[in-house]
C-alpha cells in the first residue's frame, strides 16, 4: 500500500464505518505525524474528504463537492475533471493508484483449451453412463475397456487443467 499523500510505502491504513460505507485512509508514518501530531485517528477522519471549496460545482451536472462528501457519489463523468485536484487523495487512498492498468488478457490458446476440456468432460459423462450400463448387463470385457478409456480421459483433463 502507498501513502495517499506522498506515495511512499504506507505504514498503516485507518478505516472507519460511515453511512456511505467504509472509508479507509492510508498514510505513511511521516505524513500522519505531520498532519496529525496529536496521533488520534479521529482527527484523520474528521478532515477526510473535507474540501477547501465544498460548494464548487460541476459545470455539466451541478453536483458539488459537498454532495460527494455526503453520498460518496459523483454526479457525472465530468465531475472527475471538475473536482480532479480534490479527488486525487481520495482515489489514491481507496484504489492505491490513480491510473487504471486494465485487466490481463487471457493467454493465447485459452479458447482452444476450453473447447478441449468441455469436449473431454462431455466424453467423461457419456462414458460413465455407458459403464453403468455395462455393469448392469454384466459385460466385463466392455466394462474394462470403458474404464480404461475413462482413466485416459481423466488423465487428459488433469493435464489440461495444469497448462
Amino acid at each position: 500500500m502507498q501513502c495517499a499523500l506522498c506515495g511512499s510505502p504506507a505504514a498503516r491504513s485507518y478505516t472507519r464505518k460511515t453511512a456511505a460505507g467504509d472509508v479507509t485512509v492510508t498514510l505513511c508514518e511521516k505524513c500522519r505525524e505531520e498532519l496529525y501530531p496529536e496521533g488520534g485517528t479521529d482527527a484523520i477522519f474528521s478532515s477526510f474528504l473535507v474540501f477547501e471549496d465544498a460548494k464548487k460545482k460541476c459545470p455539466a451536472c451541478g453536483a458539488t463537492l459537498d454532495d460527494f462528501r455526503r453520498t460518496g457519489l459523483l454526479g457525472c463523468a465530468d465531475c472527475y475533471k471538475a473536482f480532479r485536484d480534490e479527488l486525487i487523495p481520495t482515489v489514491r487512498s481507496v484504489q492505491g493508484k490513480l491510473r487504471h492498468e486494465g485487466v490481463q488478457q487471457p493467454s493465447a490458446g485459452a479458447a482452444e483449451r476450453y473447447d478441449t476440456v468441455r469436449r473431454l468432460a462431455d466424453e467423461k459423462a457419456e462414458l460413465q453412463d455407458r459403464i453403468e450400463e455395462a455393469r448392469a448387463e454384466g459385460d466385463d470385457l466392455l466394462l474394462h475397456a470403458l474404464e480404461d478409456r475413462l482413466a485416459a480421459i481423466k488423465q487428459r483433463l488433469a493435464e489440461e487443467g495444469n497448462r
